[in-house]
């Protein structure tokens, strides 16, 4: 079952499927998103989101489940891969209770805790039935153990290392002189326009590091329902020179903007485990954010990166002035970042610890019966 919005845990399940094709895994999907990415290669069952919140989650929990049923006689699915605990996740373990198909959850972002401050015995017993529980960072791990006493698998977020990694050094050159970038300082965020994501506070720092660094920029790559008033917020404060809102960029190109910039920053409220600070790590780029949920884990302070507190906007301006006044440290960072990757968050070695849950879930359920 595939979320229904573009952000890292899409992108973590879209690397999980195509992981799955190598392993020679025949593959549904059932998502209320477009899939147009992967839809020649899997069985695809797009199901239609409904738009009124209070209704949002029965709903798609009901679209999920009478669309598995209608199909799973032509399927023959032998295990279900909820990629979410809320709407995934309530209707995999009802599927499971009918039709007797093992089910394995995925836990990815801060969702469930609001939720789960809600309807806590729903997320009880989502997860007392599933077979197999996965988190992708160590701190969520913990904090669902209030709600289960069972195994928590801990696979982390994983990139395609191959696509994503340093371009070389003449591809970056013709990239800052084709967007007039050759003398700039660029700070790089990549992420969704939200007001959970700390930007104001972002360009409120570029302002003030303007006037030491007049040649800085920031590059804002993403979209989301807090554009305009960014826009606005921009433009109210003279930074129409300094602040580059770039929109959507598609996931190939992205490499090249990490590959160019000098640093990339998020300085979210929370998160789970991001994914482009992930590729942002395989590219080599040196990281700033702050030190709130799985990104404890990716950046270690001072080695990889520098981690700051969450509203924090002197530690922040502080932070990249640090890194900016520092081109070495900078260089040592991408260098330590892109080893971390290698070693911990290479698609294929996490997909077949996933693989391996898959299989060992099916033995036992099916010997189990």
């Amino acid at each position: 079952m595939f979320p229904e919005k573009i952000g890292g845990q899409e992108i973590h399940t879209f690397l999980l499927l195509k992981n799955s094709i190598k392993s020679k895994c025949k593959v549904a999907i059932f998502s209320f998103g477009s899939l147009k990415v992967v839809k020649k290669k899997f069985k695809i069952f797009s199901l239609k989101p409904l738009n009124f919140p209070i209704i949002r989650f029965p709903f798609k929990t009901l679209m999920y489940f009478l669309s598995f049923l209608m199909h799973q006689r032509q399927l023959r699915i032998q295990i279900i891969h909820a990629n979410g605990v809320i709407s995934e996740g309530l209707a995999a373990i009802i599927i499971k209770k009918i039709l007797k198909i093992p089910v394995v959850i995925t836990l990815h972002g801060g969702g469930i805790y609001n939720f789960a401050k809600r309807y806590p015995f729903i997320v009880k017993y989502i997860l007392k039935h599933t077979d197999r529980i996965i988190a992708i960072n160590r701190y969520l791990q913990t904090r669902v153990k209030k709600y289960t006493t069972k195994k928590i698998d801990l696979i982390p977020n994983f990139i395609d290392s191959n696509k994503f990694k340093k371009k070389n050094e003449q591809s970056i050159i013709d990239f800052k002189k084709k967007y007039k970038l050759n003398d700039k300082i660029i700070v790089l965020i990549v992420s969704r326009l939200v007001s959970t994501k700390g930007i104001y506070n972002l360009i409120l720092a570029i302002r003030e590091l303007a006037k030491k660094y007049p040649n800085i920029c920031l590059q804002i790559i993403g979209d989301g329902p807090q554009k305009r008033k960014l826009i606005r917020f921009v433009n109210n404060h003279g930074l129409k020179d300094k602040v580059y809102f770039l929109g959507k960029i598609l996931n190939d190109q992205l490499p090249i903007y990490y590959s160019a910039c000098d640093l990339f920053v998020l300085p979210s409220l929370y998160e789970g485990q991001p994914t482009v600070i992930l590729e942002a790590m395989a590219c080599e780029a040196p990281i700033i954010a702050t030190a709130v949920g799985g990104v404890q884990e990716l950046i270690k302070h001072g080695f990889n990166g520098l981690l700051i507190p969450k509203n924090d906007f002197l530690t922040l301006k502080d932070n990249i002035n640090e890194l900016i006044s520092n081109p070495e440290l900078r260089k040592k960072m991408g260098k330590n970042n892109r080893k971390i990757i290698e070693d911990k968050f290479e698609s294929s070695k996490n997909f077949k610890k996933i693989f391996q849950v898959y299989l060992s879930t099916i033995k036992k359920f099916y010997l189990d019966r």
